[in-house]
């Protein structure tokens, strides 16, 4: 009996309607489209219309560019009733991209099918080809347990199909629950799923997203029969399909997150193969034993994508006992399964599958299959609790620069030990001197090892401070002890103090390094001369800790010095001269140099691809470096296929969460940026930022970069509260990690005052600009390329703020240091270019503008092609600069060349009756009234034609050429058609850029 809903009831499926949409929101934010129908699956009935209609308006709402998932169109594409033979009769379900329909056949056989079809309105080349791939993928599966394909064709209207038989069954652990399985009898149903994945990966085939919503389990003659559906974003490894094979768009994830093994997640983790299946078929099996996920589903789908990555890459789940015995949460149709029967061989074969390091896990879904038929058969199974030695890789894993830190100070110390063990045998033999050298020996183990005293590194990680901070200090408090008073061999006290000052270099603590490596440098002097090898490396790590504590100049002399010496001893082919030569470009770019650094660059990375191979690290490292370079000169181009080699190179080499490959994902992602490609540049960034946070620390210089790259792609984005957030984070981080001197800090500061200008906070931006030009014209010199985007940056906001008396000197000054640097024809002496122009037309500086623009538009034909659309909007703009000054006559031809190009491609009819009516204007404005009527006449009309095409930021077009027409109807006493025009103009006017708010 049935019962009609009060307010209570009402209010209760409101609220399970708004916490669905939550998690489905947070699944779509997350590059996942899961089906609506998953959604529906376990909630009442009663409120499928309403979640649908929900569930479908955020679907619409994030549709995005090259998007495979289904999304709602305005106008849906309408549905053929008859496809081939098969007739439909009701939807069944629908998937990312299709939609399942019940069909029935009358010819040439009878019969119930089911028939999968592309959604309307995603008929795009790529969802067609992925369509086509999963035909034939399935086409090429024939085993019992997988669906197979009956039939396939097109219709009339073009729209592809496939016919696949209809299996009348429920989700695998729908049908376990309501069958009230008992654990064998699952784990036997569990194996035929094994079989079937098994068959997959021989034909090559990698499902992706195994989960028991793809998994149906139909009856037939009392027998539950497993059946393996839905391979739309299978990957095929080899063999025929292959070449049919879609790229994964760039920023989704491929997977359901609850069952993604940790190598899928992540938009560039395309290294996927057969063990990702093992590793979903591990999470199937976790939840067919206790009724609950290795993870927890809300906690994943809610978490920003970074957050949820990490999750999946460094968590561990609980084992399956533990997770039973702990949760309150487990479905009471789960039977109930002793604690002790999963506890042990059941653990660990789940654990075991659920690995993070795929190498670990079952090689193959039959190798697990056969695991389980051991446990069934009462076999030992071959799974074991991992090694101590295997404890200890995953602790290296989970805390990468924690352990990296420590293995370098256990190396220091191994060093020292060795030192201290020899001099105790040289007091030993040298009886005069025993006592004291003793009292050394123990004097140096003291401070050595008094780095770990008291060290927990658990109760170390529940504190405030990282654990590399809390190392970094004790290890400068016991580098303050290593003096000669402590340590009179001067040997000994060398080489614990390079060790130590390495140490630090490594914490990103170049300046508690500096000290250390100046006082070993003036010890090694003294012990081998400064012609010494040793001498010369001791003085390459001071310029590096100089470099890295933003000393530029002081680094540049001890690098040039030391390649000199090291070139003139060895030869120029030679590795430690390539090294050299790299650390002195390396010089050349601090110092702001960069076209000095890009042959010296170039000729040691070719010296490394030929003598070392193009794997190497240090050939790596000098892509890394070229195409910095590259992009330093304004080569962004050439920049790109470097990055991209160099990280393809370190990602297979150290994996994608070492140092050096995060650097090279870094780099990469700017360069996107800077280049224009916001699509391929935010998920990149978004993911180095969190790796960088998790592996180097969120305060870590390059961390820092990683920062300030990301919000530079929010505020190309428009995203700029989040962009304003995150400068002023950076900024405050950089200040107090690196200090106010640093090359890094200054950068930052200029970042966040730029988008205070950006934002009209202009009373923040002024002061900003101000303090960092003063430090970096003191630090960096006037003509280095920070300092002058700053300058450049600061008279723009000058100019915003309408001062532009007192931009102009700084926008002189821009110019003048870039012309002297880069040459004319440089993108950034062009910028300052027109910046000053425009200064002086804004100053009604006619004259000067008019010189100014003339020589910017003659650069600007050499860069760009003269003859399209860009082109001549950037001559009807330079035109309109200068009739705001006043300057007709210069403005005149820049409108009557804008206007040839727009006539001659027949293409913005509105912008050429702009373009008409300001040839028009200009002419009125030198009084030659007779020639500028017929302009103004035409272009009025047009624009007034072509009046709804119009963008709004340039509606006021229509009346100031109306105002000018009705101006020269007076001027040339046609009063009649001045009277009759002056109450039908338009009083639209747009609000100017630099009044909006």
């Amino acid at each position: 009996m049935g019962h009609s809903p009060n307010r209570e009831d009402s209010l209760a499926a409101d609220l399970l309607v708004d916490s669905i949409c939550e998690r489905y929101e947070a699944e779509l934010r997350a590059g996942h489209f899961p089906t609506i129908a998953e959604y529906l699956a376990d909630v009442p009935t009663a409120i499928h219309a309403k979640l649908t209609e929900e569930l479908q308006k955020l679907h619409a709402a994030h549709q995005g560019p090259g998007t495979l998932a289904y999304v709602p169109t305005a106008e849906p594409v309408a549905l053929e009733s008859q496809y081939g033979p098969y007739t439909l009769v009701q939807p069944l379900g629908e998937g990312g991209m299709g939609e399942v329909w019940v069909a029935r056949q009358e010819q040439p056989v009878r019969r119930t099918v089911a028939l999968k079809l592309i959604r309307g309105g995603l008929d795009s080349d790529a969802v067609l080809l992925r369509f086509e791939q999963e035909r034939q993928t399935l086409a090429h599966l024939d085993h019992p347990n997988i669906a197979r394909v009956l039939d396939a064709g097109t219709t009339a209207l073009g729209r592809p199909y496939f016919v696949m038989e209809l299996i009348d069954g429920k989700r695998f652990n729908a049908y376990c629950d309501a069958a009230k399985l008992d654990m064998l009898a699952r784990l036997r149903l569990f194996l035929d799923l094994c079989h079937a994945v098994q068959h997959a990966h021989q034909k090559g085939v990698i499902h992706r997203d195994l989960k028991p919503g793809n998994i149906l389990v139909a009856e037939v003659d009392g027998r539950p029969i497993v059946k393996v559906i839905d391979f739309g974003v299978a990957k095929v490894l080899g063999g025929e399909g292959t070449d049919q094979l879609i790229a994964t768009q760039a920023g989704s994830v491929v997977g359901t997150w609850e069952y993604m093994a940790p190598e899928q997640a992540g938009t560039t983790a395309n290294d996927i193969d057969t063990r990702a299946d093992v590793y979903s078929l591990g999470v199937i099996l976790y939840e067919l034993l206790t009724g609950l996920r290795p993870f927890d589903s809300q906690r994943l789908r809610q978490a920003p994508v970074d957050e949820a990555i990490r999750i999946l890459r460094e968590e561990d789940p609980p084992r399956p006992s533990t997770r039973l015995s702990q949760s309150t949460a487990a479905s009471a149709s789960v039977p109930s399964v002793q604690i002790t029967q999963l506890r042990g061989d059941l653990d660990w074969v789940v654990m075991k599958c659920l690995e993070k390091d795929r190498s670990r896990r079952y090689e193959s879904a039959a190798s697990l299959a056969r695991e389980v038929e051991r446990y069934l058969a009462n076999e030992p199974v071959e799974a074991r609790p991992p090694s101590t030695a295997y404890w200890v890789r995953k602790f290296v894993r989970r805390n990468r620069v924690a352990v990296s830190v420590g293995t370098v100070v256990m190396l220091a110390l191994a060093v020292g030990t060795a030192a201290i063990v020899w001099g105790y045998f040289e007091a030993k033999a040298a009886t005069a001197q025993t006592k004291q050298s003793l009292a050394e020996v123990s004097f140096a183990n003291d401070t050595i090892f008094g780095v770990f005293k008291d060290f927990d590194i658990r109760r170390v990680r529940q504190g405030s401070d990282p654990l590399e901070y809390v190392l970094a200090e004790r290890l400068v408090a016991a580098a303050n002890h290593l003096t000669p008073e402590t340590i009179r061999d001067p040997a000994t006290r060398v080489r614990l103090q390079l060790r130590m000052g390495l140490t630090l270099l490594s914490l990103d603590r170049p300046r508690d390094a500096i000290p250390l490596f100046q006082q070993a440098l003036d010890t090694q002097k003294i012990l081998y001369g400064e012609d010494h090898p040793d001498t010369w490396e001791a003085t390459s790590n001071l310029a590096e800790a100089y470099r890295e504590a933003g000393r530029s100049n002081e680094a540049f002399a001890l690098y040039e010095d030391v390649h000199k010496k090291t070139e003139a001893k060895f030869g120029p082919d030679n590795a430690k001269s390539a090294i050299t030569l790299s650390n002195l470009a390396a010089a050349y770019m601090a110092v702001g140099q960069p076209q000095t650094a890009l042959p010296l660059y170039d000729q040691c990375l070719q010296w490394r691809t030929k003598n070392l191979g193009e794997s190497d690290a240090d050939t790596i490292l000098s892509m890394n470096n070229l195409a910095a370079c590259y992009v330093a000169v304004g080569q962004r181009l050439k920049s790109i296929p470097l990055y991209e080699q160099a990280l393809a190179l370190r990602t297979a080499k150290l994996g994608e969460d070492h140092a050096d490959t995060l650097l090279s994902l870094n780099n990469l992602a700017s360069t996107y940026e800077m280049v224009g490609r916001l699509d391929d540049a935010l998920p990149l960034l978004e993911q180095a930022l969190a790796l960088h946070k998790t592996k180097l620390g969120p305060d870590h210089r390059q961390t820092l970069v990683c920062m300030g790259n990301l919000a530079s792609v929010y505020r190309r984005k428009g995203r700029l509260p989040e962009a304003v957030a995150l400068y002023e984070q950076t900024s405050n981080l950089q200040r107090a990690r690196l200090g106010l001197t640093h090359p890094d800090t200054l950068l930052g500061i200029n970042n966040l005052a730029d988008i205070y200008r950006l934002t009209n906070q202009l009373d923040k931006a002024i002061p900003l600009f101000e303090e960092a030009l003063t430090l970096q014209m003191k630090q960096l010199g006037a003509e280095h390329p920070d300092t002058l985007m700053t300058m450049n940056n600061f008279a723009f906001a000058y100019h915003t703020a309408n001062a532009v008396e007192k931009a102009i000197p700084l926008y002189e000054q821009s110019l003048e240091l870039r012309r002297k640097r880069n040459g004319n024809d440089h993108p950034e002496t062009m910028a300052s270019m027109g910046n000053l122009a425009v200064a002086y037309a804004d100053a009604h500086r006619g004259e000067q503008a008019a010189t100014l623009f003339a020589e910017f538009v003659k650069l600007k034909r050499t860069k760009v092609n003269a003859n399209e659309l860009p082109f001549a909007a950037t001559l009807s703009q330079i035109g309109t600069y200068l009739l705001n000054a006043r300057q007709y006559g210069a403005a005149e031809p820049y409108f009557r060349q804008s206007l040839a190009i727009r006539e001659k491609l027949a293409a913005d009819k509105w912008g050429t009756a702009n373009a008409c009516s300001q040839v028009g204007r200009s002419l009125a404005g030198q009084g030659r009234h007779a020639e500028a009527e017929s302009f103004l006449v035409t272009g009025y009309e047009g624009l007034l034609k072509h009046r709804t095409k119009i963008p709004r930021t340039s509606a006021n077009t229509v009346f100031e050429t109306g105002v000018c027409l009705v101006e020269l109807y007076e001027a040339t006493q046609q009063y009649d058609k001045a009277q009759s025009l002056r109450g039908t103009i338009p009083h639209e006017i747009a609000p100017s850029p630099r009044d909006a708010k």
